[in-house]
């Protein structure tokens, strides 16, 4: 787990950072979305830019990628579900649902975007 989260240490708090950001102020903004997309947005950029700096080392491959996709899934989603659950009093059947969602947004940025960087990183250090 340390060689996952020591070069990207900081884009995971950032992400955490923005995901209490959404439940402390974000969802007491009315009528104006666009903050909270925003916010999705800076998590996003976080995981694809985690998954970039992975890419670029030595020996990161797809099986990486999909674990560093689990590992942002628990610590993201995990987080909202728990925070909902704590906090908002939601059923388990609307915080799997919410988890399972949120996670396939986050795979798919990882594993997907991940596999793409490390394709790419292969392919130039065979050129």
């Amino acid at each position: 787990m340390g060689e996952y989260l020591k070069p990207i240490w900081y884009f995971v708090l950032v992400a955490l950072g923005v995901v209490f950001w959404q439940y402390q102020e974000g969802v007491t903004i009315k009528g104006d979305p666009l903050p909270l997309q925003i916010s999705q947005w800076i998590w996003e950029l976080m995981v694809a830019l985690s998954a970039y700096r992975l890419a670029k080392i030595p020996n990161f491959g797809y099986a990486n990628m999909f674990f560093l996709g689990v590992l942002y899934s628990i610590l993201i989603h995990g987080s909202k579900v728990a925070i909902r659950y704590f906090f908002y009093g939601r059923t388990f059947w609307y915080l799997l649902d919410r988890f399972l969602y949120g996670s396939l947004i986050v795979m798919a940025l990882a594993f997907v975007l991940g596999s793409v960087f490390v394709y790419e990183n292969r392919r130039r250090r065979k050129i």
